[in-house]
């Protein structure tokens, strides 16, 4: 996972800390820049949950995910 381009796809660019604060501001960004969505169950496409999937498809691929998704990245 590229870290900078995830900090990129959720619009997150204040300095990154280990706390509090800068945890809920991390939040706050990918719940305000990446939907949920759950188009892949409508369409029947495999769910897959691997890190590797889950950065290609919310971040490369710049879509949403839903519940598991979005907890697993």
């Amino acid at each position: 996972m590229n870290t900078q381009s995830y900090l990129k796809r959720i619009n997150y660019h204040q300095p990154l800390k280990a706390d509090k604060a800068t945890l809920f501001q991390l939040h706050q960004a990918h719940l305000y820049n990446v939907p949920f969505e759950n188009l892949n169950i409508q369409y029947n496409i495999p769910i897959v949950l691997t890190k590797d999937a889950l950065y290609q498809k919310v971040v490369a691929g710049r879509r949403g995910g839903f519940c598991y998704e979005m907890n697993g990245l």
